[in-house]
């Protein structure tokens, strides 16, 4: 483990300072780890909508879908713990 802790996000886990080496060290092996993209290999394409007649347009798809209930088990809507 090294001499400095840096963050620039949140973290957040129950561990007794006996322990806090291993859970760290488990917690770097998964972050670099890319095994995910064999579930969602698609991932790394993401790219965010930034053109605002765009997102307009898909707003208001997913507003009538979930109106009309045609998003049930299609869709997941979450918002950040930290949204305020």
């Amino acid at each position: 483990m090294g001499n400095n802790i840096r963050g620039g996000n949140q973290f957040e886990g129950d561990s007794s300072i006996n322990t806090l080496e291993a859970v760290l060290d488990k917690a770097s092996v998964q972050f670099d780890s890319t095994v995910y993209k064999k579930i969602w290999p698609e991932i790394d394409t993401i790219m965010p909508i930034t053109d605002p007649t765009l997102i307009s347009q898909l707003e208001a798809q997913i507003d009538a879908d979930v109106a009309a209930g045609k998003t049930k088990n299609k869709i997941v809507l979450f918002i950040s713990d930290t949204a305020q």
